[in-house]
């Protein structure tokens, strides 16, 4: 699929969620999502339209590459990664993050920490070197990379493209509530398919505007 970037740009900028504005870090990712879905053939506008919706979601109701924890609110956008871990060891012994049974976030031996980065949130070590390959930059010697905004949207669609973060790509599904499962298993989550729905559609008006036939 080729997209026309001016006509997509204006289309995103025009949507419900810039209000007529566009910032730097919103322009990499989209541009990093569209180069990665130009090089994987990607044919689905409504493959494209959940990759973004996926990502705008998991940066918090935003198209943006932001460090776990991080909330659009947050006057500091980029906490140190010891903050963040401290946050998520908080959040863990309060019994807020059941579904972790070994945290993940801790300083290695290495003094690198593994928290969630970019705009698909990437977590553990394993995924970074996997998907640092995919993209051709490699995220275990520096996982900071993994926040660059341009990379961060290159990981976010080839990893749900691919099936990497858990082991099912997009083509696996025929619904878009399923394709929730390329990143998470909240997928049976009434409120949250709602508001992923809301996200789907308006992505999926901007993409029909920008693609060249």
């Amino acid at each position: 699929m080729r997209i026309d970037r001016k006509k997509f740009f204006d289309a995103l900028r025009a949507s419900k969620f810039n209000a007529g504005r566009l910032n730097q870090m919103t322009v990499d990712v989209a541009n990093g999502i569209l180069d990665e879905v130009e090089k994987q053939k990607v044919t689905s506008v409504e493959h494209v339209s959940v990759i973004f919706g996926q990502c705008h979601h998991e940066a918090g109701g935003r198209l943006a590459s932001i460090k776990e924890t991080v909330f659009a609110s947050h006057a500091d956008q980029n906490p140190s990664d010891s903050t963040v871990a401290a946050r998520l060891d908080s959040a863990f012994r309060r019994g807020v993050m059941t579904w972790v049974k070994t945290p993940y976030w801790r300083k290695d031996a290495a003094g690198k920490y593994w928290f969630g980065r970019g705009a698909i949130q990437l977590t553990h070590k394993y995924n970074y070197d996997r998907l640092g390959k995919e993209i051709g930059v490699d995220l275990v010697s520096d996982p900071a990379k993994a926040l660059d905004p341009y990379n961060a949207g290159r990981i976010a669609a080839v990893g749900m493209i691919k099936g990497i973060f858990t082991g099912k790509r997009l083509a696996d599904f025929r619904t878009r509530a399923d394709m929730r499962r390329v990143v998470n298993g909240d997928y049976k989550d009434a409120k949250l398919q709602k508001s992923l729905a809301g996200y789907y559609d308006e992505y999926e008006t901007i993409i029909k505007k920008a693609v060249i036939a």
